[in-house]
């Protein structure tokens, strides 16, 4: 049996830079074989054959841009406006595609709190998990802020002091740095950290997320479902928060 395969099957590329191959996967069961030179006419034959099934079942059109696709929907989809109050503790599992869209955007995240003592810990809000995301949260009382980049980067914004006990708003403004392609490498960004409006930390993200952080974790608000997105808190030890989140304000300052 042989077989056509476009864009040198293992390599990923522009549709404009495609090249037909062939092979007999019955002698060649691994395609190490390309056999496009010898057999012309069977190659032609075949992707004769593939274009007929391709329009038959709606293949076409073909977009090769899967980054540029998924941008799209998202600006027609998500949410449109630009400020999100959220209040636990139902606040969560909320899927990525109604959450705040803030991937790459200026924006602001404030929460406002009723801490036990100055040593508490919890989950402020937390967008994505393992792979990709960003949560803000506090560790002993100390205001953290990390943003993780497919589990490869992360970045973590510290506060030099601790959010004292009782009533206390924090929030964390993230301002995009360089300009933003469409690539895994999308950009950078700063993250300030503030607690009862008084500037406690600052730091730099050097890697974004361009297009979507999860495809199945979920947004939260006094709590992070799922995997984790930072490795300061597990989802059983420092991570609930709920009884201790007033309200958590999403603000899209573009």
């Amino acid at each position: 049996m042989a077989t056509a395969c476009p864009g040198t099957c293992a390599k990923r590329a522009s549709f404009d830079d495609d090249v037909w191959e062939l092979y007999n996967l019955t002698e060649d069961f691994s395609e190490s074989n390309d056999l496009a030179n010898e057999h012309p006419e069977k190659l032609k034959e075949l992707i004769a054959e593939w274009d007929k099934e391709a329009f038959k079942y709606g293949v076409y059109p073909l977009y090769d841009d899967i980054v540029a696709r998924l941008n799209e929907v998202n600006k027609r989809y998500a949410p449109q406006r630009k400020s999100f109050e959220y209040y636990p503790p139902g606040a969560v599992r909320i899927p990525e595609a109604y959450a705040p869209p803030v991937k790459n955007k200026n924006h602001t995240i404030t929460g406002e709190l009723d801490l036990p003592s100055d040593g508490t810990s919890g989950v402020i809000v937390a967008q994505g998990g393992l792979y990709s995301g960003y949560a803000l949260y506090l560790v002993d009382g100390e205001l953290r802020y990390e943003y993780n980049a497919f589990n490869e980067n992360r970045y973590k914004i510290r506060s030099s002091k601790k959010v004292p006990a009782g009533d206390a708003v924090v929030k964390a403004v993230y301002k995009v740095g360089e300009p933003n392609g469409t690539g895994p490498d999308s950009g950078t960004a700063t993250v300030t950290l503030f607690i009862n409006g008084e500037q406690v930390g600052e730091g730099k993200i050097g890697r974004t997320v361009p297009v979507i952080y999860s495809l199945s974790e979920t947004f939260d608000v006094g709590v992070d479902t799922g995997t984790s997105v930072s490795r300061d808190y597990t989802r059983t030890q420092g991570n609930d928060l709920r009884d201790h989140v007033k309200k958590v304000i999403v603000q899209i300052t573009d």
